[in-house]
């Protein structure tokens, strides 16, 4: 049995059944929407006509049918038909103006190079005491725990030598550089793309 496809409609031409069910009065290259289920239910005259864009099609007939498995459509010009993107996620690493402002504790730090040697209190004197007592046995013990009130006078002489240098030590650590996940799909429907061939 010979069967004639009526791939295109010409002007003044009339419809005809097939051409509504195999949608032949879209001119070649037009590129469809399609639900799984209704492919299934076309005909073998409408494959024909139409191929779905994925990867065998696109391997079979690379310059009329493209691979748009897992692609959007975005639009350009007439002679840009590249591809690109096809991920659902990109892995980000931020850097430090990424972050929020904060500060860290420090740990260890010294002061190194500085010096106090021979200096000397002279002059000063001591204010009454206060009554209070001290307790022997057998010898004089050291007085027990107590103060006195210094006034007047000086501490003199002695050297205060500084080194060279600044403060060391380490801030506490934060962190593991370790990348997250942004998921840049919005929800959606999965639909086959389809391209007419013929």
């Amino acid at each position: 049995m010979l069967r004639i496809l009526h791939t295109e409609i010409k002007s003044g031409e009339r419809l005809v059944a097939t051409d509504i069910t195999d949608l032949t009065f879209f001119p070649k290259g037009t590129i469809l929407t399609f639900s799984s289920t209704a492919w299934s239910a076309t005909s073998a005259g409408f494959k024909d006509i139409w191929k779905i864009c994925n990867a065998a099609n696109h391997q079979a007939d690379p310059n009329n049918v493209p691979d748009l498995t897992d692609r959007f459509l975005r639009g350009g010009t007439s002679s840009d038909f590249t591809t690109g993107g096809g991920a659902d996620n990109r892995s980000v690493t931020l850097t430090a103006n990424n972050l929020p402002s904060h500060s860290h504790g420090a740990t260890g730090l010294t002061l190194p190079g500085f010096s106090l040697s021979g200096l000397s209190i002279s002059g000063l004197t001591l204010s009454n005491a206060g009554a209070h007592t001290h307790t022997t046995s057998g010898t004089a013990a050291e007085g027990g725990s107590h103060s006195h009130t210094i006034s007047g006078g000086n501490i003199t002489g002695g050297t205060i030598t500084a080194g060279s240098g600044g403060i060391t030590g380490s801030t506490g650590s934060a962190g593991s550089s370790q990348a997250f996940i942004i998921d840049t799909v919005p929800a959606y429907y999965t639909v086959i793309y389809i391209i007419k061939v013929a």
